[in-house]
């Protein structure tokens, strides 16, 4: 609920999992609930790009090395699925 605001001024979002103090964890220590994501995105009327995002870096600004596929993909397929799941799909 943080960024909400912030969406309406968004022309590209990039998102990864991340917690308090990380700035991305794997996908099942993340706090982001993709749902949520895309409740806001849709309730914003947000139409722009959006995108997965792993970094391949680890302890840089308090981020946990993480198989960068792997997460792209487990994120993608949780937004996908949220995505169905708020618009029906």
């Amino acid at each position: 609920k943080d960024i909400a605001p912030l969406i309406g001024k968004a022309a590209h979002i990039q998102i990864r999992q991340a917690a308090k103090n990380r700035l991305q964890t794997s996908f099942e220590i993340g706090k982001l609930d993709m749902r949520e994501v895309i409740e806001d995105l849709n309730s914003a009327g947000y139409h722009g790009g959006l995108s997965v995002e792993y970094l391949s870096i680890s302890r840089e600004y308090g981020a946990v090395a993480v198989d960068v596929i792997e997460e792209t993909v487990k994120t993608r397929d949780a937004l996908r699925n949220a995505r169905r799941a708020v618009l029906h799909l």
